[in-house]
């Protein structure tokens, strides 16, 4: 039996040619980083809370659409226990749940202009830019769009309608047949761009698309990778998928891009079975950077020693991966001589013994 993983695979094999960009805030939406990042840390302080995964999540949520988080955490409907499981295998206290939410609304909103995070949205500015120049230029392309938050892809769908741009919006729990969702957006003349949440980065096929938009990247590596794997599959025709990774400069979010996503080549390459260590690793690190207050450059110190333990572990794997493969090469022969060792030496022992009766039969 011989396995074979999607990185060994040369044949047929898509080129990945990843781009990615960070846009420069506008003053208000520095000002509105800023201070729900100092929220959160209050509040894991404050009540030492080590979950950081939980309190990761309104993190990357701003980090994803500034003006859709301020809305639900406005309106009170800003989380959903199942992201947290599904990102990280975190079950979530809704009491707990609820108090970060409360507190983010009380210490941050009262200080935010929502309708300025609306007409100054410098990622969705920079994301229909690229749309249209892309869409004028390939009418009859499909854009694949990944958000990991569902206020994102309502607010994206909407936004994108209002400037021209027809999409479909993908979600989990919507009670129909992803499939033919799907297909029926791959076998539309209007719809150009599917929005989606994690629902469609497993058990889905979407290499009809070849252009692939991280509109936010979660912080572990592995659910990129699952994104990417929907369009870089086999039944792709075209020889290359674009990936284009879009987030703000100066925020976490780009340091973990910078300093783990980048040197662990998710963007070009599979990372292989490595998910519950990264899983595990991701969580230490999320801990570390919303739990204490770090310099840019100890986060950027933190984050780098995370990717150093995924790349030893990685090399030390697939290392061992190698050597399996060697062992199973010599196997027969290995076998061979643990099963039959003493049935060898007993048929050398006859051979001698028979050779001497023939010598004392020969004798005068």
């Amino acid at each position: 039996m011989s396995r074979t993983r999607k990185r060994e695979v040369q044949e047929w094999r898509v080129v990945r040619e990843p781009r990615s960009e960070f846009v420069t805030m506008y003053p208000e939406e520095a000002e509105f980083y800023r201070e729900v990042t100092e929220a959160v840390r209050e509040y894991a302080l404050a009540r030492a809370v080590h979950e950081g995964f939980l309190l990761a999540t309104p993190q990357r949520q701003m980090s994803s659409c500034m003006y859709a988080a301020a809305t639900s955490w406005g309106s009170r409907t800003g989380w959903d226990d199942m992201l947290l499981y599904e990102d990280q295998g975190y079950e979530g206290d809704e009491d707990e749940v609820g108090s970060l939410v409360q507190y983010i609304a009380a210490r941050v909103l009262p200080h935010v202009d929502v309708t300025k995070l609306y007409r100054q949205d410098s990622k969705y500015e920079r994301l229909r830019e690229v749309l249209v120049e892309f869409l004028r230029e390939r009418p009859d392309e499909k854009v694949m769009l990944f958000s990991y938050f569902r206020g994102t892809l309502t607010y994206l769908e909407r936004r994108l309608k209002s400037d021209g741009i027809r999409a479909r919006v993908l979600l989990g729990g919507f009670g129909g047949d992803r499939q033919a969702l799907i297909e029926a957006f791959r076998d539309s003349d209007e719809e150009r761009v599917l929005l989606s949440s994690e629902v469609a980065s497993e058990g889905v096929d979407l290499q009809f698309a070849w252009v692939l938009v991280n509109y936010d990247l979660p912080w572990n590596p592995m659910k990129v990778e699952q994104r990417i794997g929907r369009v870089d599959r086999l039944g792709q025709e075209s020889p290359v998928v674009r990936i284009w990774n879009m987030g703000y400069q100066d925020t976490i979010d780009q340091r973990i891009h910078d300093r783990l996503h980048l040197r662990l080549g998710i963007f070009t390459g599979a990372l292989g079975g490595l998910e519950e260590i990264l899983g595990a690793e991701i969580r230490r690190l999320t801990a570390d950077l919303l739990t204490r207050k770090l310099t840019k450059e100890q986060e950027e110190a933190r984050i780098l020693q995370t990717e150093t333990a995924i790349a030893n572990i990685r090399r030390e794997t697939e290392q061992l991966e190698q050597q399996a493969s060697s062992l199973v090469a010599h196997g027969g022969y290995i076998l061979a001589r643990w099963l039959h060792p003493r049935t060898s030496s007993r048929s050398a022992g006859l051979r001698t013994a028979d050779h001497r009766s023939r010598s004392r039969r020969l004798r005068p």
